[in-house]
């Protein structure tokens, strides 16, 4: 019998961002430890809430683009395999208002 043990997958979130703009672009988070022949799942969460989001290519990076309302919000990110394995981040946007500061 062969058992192969895999590294509990890490997902690596963008620092916390500050905007006056409702639509966000952010780097895709950093995903490592899951093999290679894997696909991965991501599912993103505002304020405890799934939300879709729209993938862009800026030519290197692919961006996340979310549409958030005014205020500061906790943005969490998982990302699972085939096998189960899960591994989440967050991190915090604060949309505010033109203007302030």
């Amino acid at each position: 019998m062969v058992i192969i043990l895999f590294s509990a997958p890490t997902v690596t979130c963008p620092d916390p961002l500050r905007t006056p703009f409702t639509s966000i672009a952010f780097p895709r988070p950093e995903i490592s430890n899951f093999p290679d022949n894997d696909d991965v799942y991501m599912q993103y969460s505002v304020n405890g809430h799934v939300v879709p989001v729209t993938v862009l290519h800026d030519g290197t990076h692919d961006l996340i683009l979310l549409i958030l309302p005014i205020g500061q919000h906790t943005v969490q990110v998982s990302a699972s395999d085939e096998l189960g394995n899960t591994a989440t981040c967050s991190f915090t946007v604060e949309h505010y208002e033109t203007g302030m500061y």
